[in-house]
């Protein structure tokens, strides 16, 4: 259905790539499916427009009916498409999250005499369970620096595959320290020390965040409770008084 349907135009399509990239999907066939998913989902709402929206329509509005025809057809080609916008983010979140774990295990790979080849195939072994994927991005680059003659197309291809600035800044340090000949252990154990300060940075941000995020739960939920268990005696105390 995919391949047979004609949505999206070419710059689309590249964009869904790219991104059916950065979600983890890298089959040829992912785009073509993600296609299908959208037609299939512009069908089915059109056909709840038609079931459910129709009839509580004007019958001899027309222009009204063709309207929610449009808003439910952009709709159904839009939600898979921010699907994959949410699935990219949490990838993205999961390596950021495990990227300073992952840049102190290449120190030390580092430090012991491994190359940039075996020190990332190294590393994406140690956290094949604990960060699978960043694992499966560090495998991927292990794999292609074996099969290319040419590492920093690799390695940039693995900064445009996550998109986070960290991961640049890793592709950028090892990009120079390869063409001007310097120890790259230094520079990773700067940018260690940088990214571990910035993950606490994050977790004290979301911490100091909490109190305010806390306080409609607690309002809705919990303040009626306190009320209904301090107040409930007294309320039922003065109705049976005044009862009498």
């Amino acid at each position: 259905v995919g391949r047979a349907v004609p949505l999206f135009n070419a710059a689309q399509r590249s964009e869904m790539a790219q991104k059916l990239i950065s979600a983890g999907y890298r089959r040829s066939s992912a785009l073509p499916v993600l296609i299908g998913i959208s037609a299939v989902v512009v069908i089915v709402v059109l056909t709840v427009v038609v079931a459910l929206v129709w009839p509580r329509l004007d019958a001899s509005n027309l222009g009204l009916r063709l309207g929610s025809l449009l808003i439910g057809g952009y709709l159904g080609l839009l939600l898979p498409r921010l699907v994959l916008d949410r699935m990219v983010v949490r990838r993205q979140k999961a390596i950021q999250r495990d990227f300073p774990d992952a840049l102190d295990l290449l120190v030390v790979c580092t430090n012991a005499g491994l190359g940039l080849n075996a020190a990332l195939h190294r590393v994406a072994e140690e956290l094949e369970f604990m960060a699978p994927e960043l694992a499966d991005e560090l495998a991927l680059t292990s794999g292609q620096l074996q099969l290319s003659g040419d590492p920093d197309i690799v390695l940039r291809q693995f900064a445009d595959r996550v998109g986070l600035a960290p991961i640049r800044s890793l592709v950028s340090t090892l990009i120079q320290s390869r063409h001007f000949g310097t120890p790259i252990g230094h520079a990773l154990r700067v940018l260690a020390q940088g990214e571990r300060t910035a993950r606490l940075m994050r977790t004290e941000e979301a911490a100091a965040k909490l109190a305010t995020k806390i306080t409609l739960p607690m309002m809705l939920f919990i303040l009626p409770t306190v009320l209904i268990v301090a107040g409930g005696p007294a309320a039922l105390n003065l109705m049976a008084a005044f009862a009498k």
